[in-house]
Formats: structure tokens, sequence, C-alpha cells
């Protein structure tokens, strides 16, 4: 969201299409299986744009989104300390000597608090009207 956007529209859309594209991409997979292979054997194919679906540095932002979507399921207790907390833990690991990996994990965790402030909007604008008796 910023000056131009005030609303996250675009902030939204990409996030539903980043959805549509996990979606379409690991069908009938767990979330532990659909993360390993977003952080595993899919960064190097998509950080060299050799995928159709991600170009660039958006599979960070297809990390973030996957992630937020499922941040609220209490069966991925593996979040359980958080969305940011878990990328951090992830950047930590493979810092060192995977820079794919790091790039990917880097990328998330800049697209995240977007996606955060996103949803404290539609909460805020969910909110019920006061109660004026």
């Amino acid at each position: 969201m910023n000056s131009l956007d005030t609303a996250g529209q675009g902030i939204k859309e990409t996030y539903e299409r980043k959805l549509q594209v996990v979606a379409a991409r690991y069908p009938n997979k767990t979330a532990k299986e659909i993360i390993t292979k977003m952080i595993g054997a899919d960064v190097a194919r998509d950080s060299l744009n050799t995928s159709d679906e991600i170009t660039g540095q958006q599979g960070g932002r297809l990390l973030a989104s996957y992630l937020h979507s499922i941040k609220d399921d209490a069966s991925n207790d593996f979040l359980s300390s958080g969305v940011n907390n878990f990328l951090q833990t992830q950047l930590d690991k493979y810092r060192m000597f995977y820079p794919s990996q790091k790039g990917l994990l880097e990328q998330a965790l800049l697209f995240l608090p977007k996606l955060e402030q996103l949803a404290a909007a539609a909460a805020a604008a969910a909110a019920p009207p006061p109660d004026f008796g």
C-alpha cells in the first residue's frame, strides 16, 4: 500500500495471483511439501527465470503469500511462532552457503509486511460500527 494505492488493491491482486500459482503448481501437496519444494528444488528454476509462472524475484512473493495464507491453520505448527520467525529461521539456515535460497527468503521477508498491512486494513474495515444505544 502506498499513496497511489491506499486500498492495497495491487498487493491484494498479487497475493491472489500467487495463491493461484501455488494451487496449479502443487496440487494435492501438504503445506510442508509445498514449502520444501519452494525453498528447495523450485528456487533454482524460479531464480534462473526458467519458469513460466515466476520470473525475477517473484519466488519470494510466492512463498510469503502462501505462508500468509496458511498461517492460521493450527495443523501448521511450524508457523506457531509466526511467519516472520519461520522465514528468519530459514534465512539463518541458508544464508551462508545457499545464495538462491537466501535471495528467495529475503524477498519473502520484504513482501510479508505488505501482506500483514493489507490484512490489518481489511480487518479494520470489517469491524462492526459503534453501538450508539
